[in-house]
């Protein structure tokens, strides 16, 4: 089986090959909006916008990231690593290292087997406990947890003589001192579902499966053990939440049950449990969003901008990190674990995917953010950057680190959120209209709230709002996409996203799009019309056509696609040949189910598959579609007039009509262009539209997949590769666009021309109506 090296936020995925063309042609829609998190209704920039004054008072973090590369960072020979964070003792957070070096051969010399306790604050190692060697013949670890500060590793161990397990149990503290026992020796509860710390008592907590409760273990400062239930008198109890500690002492226990939530008060002086629910009922909404738990005990989550703690005295959950503030680049926080969070410092703990694309290195790191008392950017005016998603490329967040470093009056702040697909939704529904509906929608409240002075002064990665594409809600940045010479940016991405002569959004990066076919024949031309398709798929696709999906997304993939031929309330008219044509095809040539991605990519075809419908992000995608023996080509979707390669606008960034700053807003514009922050956006083989970062990323890639130490792929990335792939990134003449609002429409239209149930004309005619009734409301 071939498989794919996918990037995404400098990770590296190993995916089988046919899962993931599967999964390109299920996202290709929802990939070129950038949209991929679930809308939000709280503010995620602790409420500022546009034209606000930063106060004094707004909070700001002295911020570092600690690199964790257990000792195994310089060491050319580790061929596999992987991390597991173990979780939290009092003083220490516990990962386990397990991997292999190169020279493995079943030697346990050459294994990877390590417990290290680690300093939170400093990230430097207490302790590190090799525990390959204390592993029996035949022993399997069955869990590593956290037992009263020490770390408990069990495992399931088989008396080869008599064939009785004998589970043994590792017990490390973080001296790095180790006791080897017989499980049956310990007093360790197999149901214990977390420990915490508070005032020098420790917490027990273990479910009861008789009881459908829990029961807590209580340790005190002194050494004493007590112990209560946590019962709701015939109330399951199926989850506890957290254990918090409250101003007089005690201790509140938030739980969930079969009829809800419910809240207890637990008194560790006199050892009594309450039942406080009607006093906490309010906390239900953010407790919900709590997972797993700090060390200090603070009960906290996160959204893609902001850690949040919940404050027992006001009943609600405050924002005590906000990532507009803090001068590092934060990645969505949602991915991190919460080590530890209060209102001046947090800690958050991350385990980063491989750097290389062959090997299975991981390492971690610690965000480590300490309120400082002053703001470096009080007294600042506010410029605000709304995004169509919740994380931000790392090229965008860094120059907005440094604009706001060196300049004196203004401040940018990123608010996400605001107008981005609720993917949770379009995913339930598994329907494409519904996320042109949602899309749609989207567009509405953007533009309303612009022409009501409500915008944000930028948007970054909103390409598919189309419906804001015009001179009431954007201002023509043109003269900026005629400031690009063609040598040294893609200009034919740049210079064709626009409107009626006017560039309203420049793309920043792209993505390429058509089919990518393997054959040893020339391929006549770089783009195919939908009458010679059947014809290509039969000579060229082995007969097996790579569009596999159904009759309305495919209808919906070539209309975009040609989405130039569809601008205008005036152009759905009977008269259109190339709306009517592309409607015949899909009508009489397409499936109206299509083909499962099982059924397409089953064993019994997959030989005979040489054609992939294809969305390429960068260089690794065309060079993992490229077959070892034979010539590959990138040809066009089909279209009625037989055109090439389109791209896709990735990153894009527009100015708001509405906004006060817009001579700043244009010189961050460029900015964005320069060849610092477009190399951060290339980040390794991506595509951007500056020439040198294109191809500086190309090379990166390279150098990174073609330093191989185990020789295990096929062959090298070669240098005629790239220049391959910049022809096709060269060649990419419009733009794979789609207008949520029409596309809606049109589709939603056509389906009764596809079923029989109305004569093309009628449909068109109805399409027309609400055409130009859409265009009407718009203006």
């Amino acid at each position: 089986m071939r498989y794919s090296y996918r990037k995404a936020n400098k990770r590296y995925y190993r995916t089988p090959f046919k899962p993931l063309m599967a999964m390109v042609t299920a996202l290709c829609l929802v990939l070129q909006t950038g949209c991929f998190e679930r809308k939000k209704t709280d503010e995620s920039n602790s409420g500022l916008k546009s034209g606000d004054i930063i106060s004094e008072d707004t909070p700001w973090f002295d911020s570092m990231v600690i690199e964790l590369d257990g000792g195994y960072k310089d060491n050319g020979d580790v061929e596999y690593l992987e991390l597991e964070y173990v979780g939290c003792t009092d003083k220490a957070l516990v990962i386990h290292y397990s991997g292999n070096y190169v020279k493995n051969n079943g030697d346990s010399r050459y294994l990877i087997d390590d417990i290290v306790f680690v300093d939170p604050d400093t990230g430097e190692e207490i302790t590190r406990t090799d525990i390959s060697g204390y592993r029996l013949n035949g022993s399997e670890i069955k869990n590593i947890s956290i037992e009263s500060g020490l770390v408990v590793c069990e495992m399931k161990v088989k008396d080869d003589l008599t064939g009785k397990r004998n589970d043994k149990c590792l017990l490390i503290d973080d001296f790095g001192e180790v006791n080897l026992r017989d499980m049956s020796e310990l007093d360790f509860d197999e149901n214990k579902t977390g420990e915490y710390y508070i005032d020098g008592f420790t917490y027990s907590l273990s479910y009861d499966f008789a009881g459908a409760g829990y029961s807590v273990r209580v340790k005190t400062p002194e050494g004493n053990d007590n112990s209560f239930e946590i019962s709701g008198n015939g109330t399951k109890i199926y989850d506890v939440k957290a254990f918090l500690r409250l101003d007089d002492g005690k201790i509140l226990i938030p739980t969930y049950t079969d009829k809800g939530s419910m809240y207890f008060v637990y008194d560790p002086q006199s050892n009594d449990l309450e039942n406080a629910t009607k006093k906490y009922k309010l906390l239900d909404k953010d407790f919900n969003k709590i997972k797993g738990h700090c060390i200090d005990c603070n009960a906290g989550y996160a959204d893609a901008d902001s850690i949040y703690v919940i404050d027992t005295r006001d009943k609600r959950a405050k924002e005590v990190f906000n990532r507009n503030f803090c001068n590092i680049i934060c990645p969505d926080l949602r991915s991190l674990m919460v080590i530890r969070a209060d209102s001046s410092d947090i800690k958050l703990f991350d385990i980063k995917g491989s750097n290389d694309p062959r090997h299975i290195i991981e390492t971690a790191c610690i965000y480590s953010f300490k309120k400082d008392v002053i703001n470096p950017n009080a007294g600042k005016t506010v410029i605000e950057l709304a995004t169509g998603y919740d994380t931000v490329p790392d090229g965008i967040a860094q120059a907005i680190i440094d604009y706001n470093a060196r300049n004196d009056t203004k401040c940018y702040v990123i608010t996400s959120g605001r107008y981005v697909l609720d993917y949770e939704d379009v995913t339930e529904s598994g329907n494409d209209i519904a996320f042109l509906k949602q899309r749609a929608e989207i567009s509405n409240q953007m533009a309303i709230d612009i022409l009501n002075g409500n915008g944000p002064d930028m948007y970054i990665n909103n390409s598919s709002i189309h419906q804001i594409n015009n001179g009431n809600c954007l201002v023509d940045i043109t003269e900026i996409a005629n400031s690009l010479p063609d040598d040294q940016y893609f200009t034919n991405v740049i210079k064709t996203a626009s409107v009626n002569d006017a560039n309203y959004q420049l793309p920043l990066s792209f993505l390429l799009t058509g089919v990518q076919v393997s054959s040893n024949k020339n391929i006549p031309k770089d783009g195919v019309t939908l009458k010679e398709w059947p014809r290509f798929v039969s000579e060229y696709c082995n007969g097996i056509d790579p569009l596999y999906m159904n009759r309305d997304y495919y209808f919906m993939i070539l209309y975009a696609n040609m989405s130039d031929k569809f601008i205008g309330a005036d152009v759905f008219t009977p008269d259109n040949k190339d709306l009517y044509e592309l409607a015949e095809y899909c009508k009489y040539n397409v499936s109206k189910d299509g083909t499962s991605a099982d059924d397409y990519f089953s064993s019994e075809q997959e030989n005979m598959i040489n054609a992939v419908y294809s969305v390429m992000g960068g260089i690794y995608d065309y060079f993992d579609a490229l077959p070892s023996n034979s010539k590959s080509s990138f040809v066009g979707l089909p279209s009625t007039d037989g055109r090439g390669v389109a791209y896709i606008p990735s990153d894009c960034v527009a100015i708001s009509a509405d906004s006060k700053h817009i001579d700043e807003c244009k010189e961050f514009v460029k900015l964005l262009f320069s060849e610092k922050y477009q190399e951060m956006l290339a980040d390794c083989g991506g595509n951007v539209v500056n020439r040198k970062a294109f191809e500086s990323g190309c090379k990166k890639y390279q150098e990174y997949f073609n330093n191989d130490k185990a020789n295990r792929m096929e062959r090298a990335l070669r240098d005629s590769d790239i220049e391959d792939y910049k022809k096709i990134a060269n060649s990419a003449s419009h733009v794979f666009e789609i207008d949520s609002q029409m596309l809606f429409i049109v589709s939603e239209e056509l389906k009764a021309y596809f079923s029989d149930q109305k004569q093309y004309d009628e449909v068109i005619k109805i399409i027309a109506d609400k055409a130009k009734k859409m265009s009407s409301e718009n203006t």
